[in-house]
C-alpha cells in the first residue's frame, strides 16, 4: 500500500486514488470531479468545487471545508454512520412539520399527556359496544333462573367478546359471569378498561314488560372491566337480575368506555 502526503497548498483539477491512504494539508482545493477509493484525509482548510464519490472508503474532513457535493454510503457527522433522505421540512426539537399521514407504533404522546387531555397515566383507546341482556333457559325465576348476555356487533371499535348463555349465579360463560348473589353481570375484557364515557338504555323491557315499574341500569369499572347492576325506581338496593328478566323481557344499552390498549 501507497501513502502520498503532501503539505502546502494543493490543486487538483481530476484526482482518482484506486488503492491506499491519501493525506492532504493545509490547504486543499481540488476543482475536478474525483472518486475515492482508498482513505482520504484533509486535516487543513479543503474546497471540493466539484463532485467526489465516496466508494467503499474513508473520506475524512478534520479542518474548515466548502463541499460542494459528495456521493456516500452513509455520513459520519460524529453521531455514528447514519443514511440520509431527502427532506423537504426542517424536523427539529423547535419545528412544526406538517404530514399527509402518521402512523406510530407504540405509544403516542402530545404536550405530555396522552390522546385524551388530562388523561396522562397510559395510552387511550375509545371503545362502545352494544349489549342485550335476556332470560336463558329458566327464565324469571330468582335463585335458579339463568341470562343470556349478547354482543350486538354495533359498537365502535368493539373489544373481542364471546356472547354468554344460561348464564347460572357465580358461573361464566364466553365473556361474562354472573355473580353469586345475581346482581353483577361482568363482562371480561382482554384490554383493561380505564374509564366509561357514556351509557344508553336503547330498549328497556324488564319485569314482564311492566309499565309501572322502572329499573336503572348502570355500569362501573371493577378490576379493569366492566360491570353492569340495575336499581329500581325509588329504591338504591341493587336489584338481582334473574328476578326482573323474565320470559320475553329484553335490555339493550349502549356504552362507550376506553382502555389501555
Amino acid at each position: 500500500m501507497k501513502r502520498l502526503i503532501i503539505l502546502g497548498i494543493l490543486l487538483f483539477s481530476v484526482t482518482s486514488v484506486k488503492a491506499g491512504i491519501l493525506d492532504i494539508s493545509p490547504f486543499n482545493i481540488l476543482a475536478g470531479d474525483r472518486t475515492a477509493t482508498g482513505d482520504w484525509t484533509f486535516s487543513g482548510h479543503t474546497k471540493l468545487s466539484s463532485t467526489t464519490i465516496v466508494d467503499g472508503s474513508s473520506f475524512t474532513v478534520t479542518g474548515p471545508s466548502n463541499l460542494k457535493a459528495v456521493i456516500a454510503t452513509t455520513l459520519d457527522t460524529g453521531q455514528g454512520a447514519n443514511e440520509l433522505y431527502d427532506m423537504d421540512q426542517n424536523v427539529l426539537t423547535a419545528s412544526t412539520p406538517s404530514f399527509s399521514a402518521l402512523v406510530v407504533v407504540g405509544t403516542m404522546t402530545t404536550n405530555g399527556n396522552y390522546p385524551i387531555e388530562g388523561y396522562s397515566t397510559g395510552p387511550n383507546v375509545l371503545r362502545s359496544v352494544g349489549l342485550l341482556f335476556q332470560p336463558g333457559s329458566i327464565a324469571g325465576d330468582g335463585p335458579t333462573g339463568n341470562i343470556n348476555c349478547t354482543n350486538l356487533g354495533s359498537g365502535f371499535n368493539t373489544s373481542s367478546i364471546t356472547n354468554g348463555s344460561n348464564i347460572s349465579s357465580g358461573t361464566a360463560s364466553g365473556s361474562f359471569s354472573l355473580s353469586t348473589d345475581g346482581k353483577s353481570i361482568t363482562l371480561n375484557l382482554t384490554e383493561d378498561v380505564v374509564g366509561i364515557l357514556s351509557t344508553d338504555i336503547i330498549i328497556h323491557d324488564l319485569n314482564s314488560s311492566s309499565t309501572t315499574e322502572m329499573y336503572v341500569m348502570f355500569p362501573a369499572v371493577t378490576s379493569n372491566n366492566l360491570v353492569f347492576r340495575t336499581i329500581k325506581r325509588g329504591t338504591s338496593a341493587i336489584v338481582d337480575w334473574r328476578t326482573i328478566l323474565d320470559a320475553g323481557d329484553i335490555i339493550e344499552i349502549v356504552v362507550v368506555y376506553v382502555t389501555s390498549s
